[in-house]
């Protein structure tokens, strides 16, 4: 009839829209999932830039930590620099000072060569006390020190003198031997026996430094 449409068609056109609304939800639900898949991955995108910014944040500390464990370091090496040029200077100083004992020592030796050169020795008198040997020749400058002198003719020793000072004390042992105390004193000097026939020639030893 005219003004109606053929009821195979509307058929048509109902199924058309039955298949072009399944296809829309179908679309509909890829749509959602592709939405949640979406969701998930900002969710992961927000946590690994969550775990990046931690990193960040852990690196940026140790820099720190390094950075604090240079200037510390730099401060060590400025120290140790310092305390170097000190050691320099001091070990400067004791070169300086050694340089100036072996030349001390140098003169020294020198002029007790030269004292000796220019000693003039008496004999002994007739019957007069004889050292042979000293033990120890060498003591402390506080003196103190007991000398074993031995030789011969020390029967009635009356003194023993260290160069000009007399002995602390002395004690006769026999006509060979006698032991004598050192008296205070420095440098080398000599050692005499006197008895009543007379003094021994003077026999060095050492006192002091």
């Amino acid at each position: 009839m005219p003004g109606f449409d053929d009821p195979r068609n509307i058929r048509i056109r109902e199924q058309q829209a039955e298949t072009d609304l399944a296809t829309t939800n179908s679309e509909l639900a890829l749509a959602k999932t592709d939405l949640a898949d979406t969701k998930a991955q900002l969710v992961q995108a927000q946590s690994d830039v969550s775990n990046i910014q931690g990193q960040v944040a852990a690196s940026q500390t140790s820099l720190t930590q390094t950075q604090a464990q240079l200037a510390s370091a730099q401060s060590d090496l400025a120290n140790t620099k310092a305390q170097l040029v000190t050691t320099q200077g001091q070990l400067a100083t004791a070169q300086t000072q050694l340089s100036q004992l072996n030349t001390s020592v140098t003169n020294l030796k020198a002029s007790a060569a030269a004292a000796t050169a220019a000693q003039f020795v008496y004999a002994p008198m007739a019957g007069a006390p004889v050292i042979t040997g000293i033990s120890p020749t060498g003591g402390s400058a506080a003196g103190g020190d007991t000398v074993t002198i031995t030789g011969s003719g020390f029967t009635g020793i009356t003194a023993v003198a260290f160069g000009l000072t007399p002995a602390a004390s002395f004690t006769f042992v026999s006509d060979t031997q006698l032991t004598a105390v050192s008296p205070p004193g420095s440098g080398p000097m000599n050692v005499r026996v006197t008895t009543p026939l007379g003094s021994s020639a003077p026999t060095a030893i050492q006192t002091g430094p």
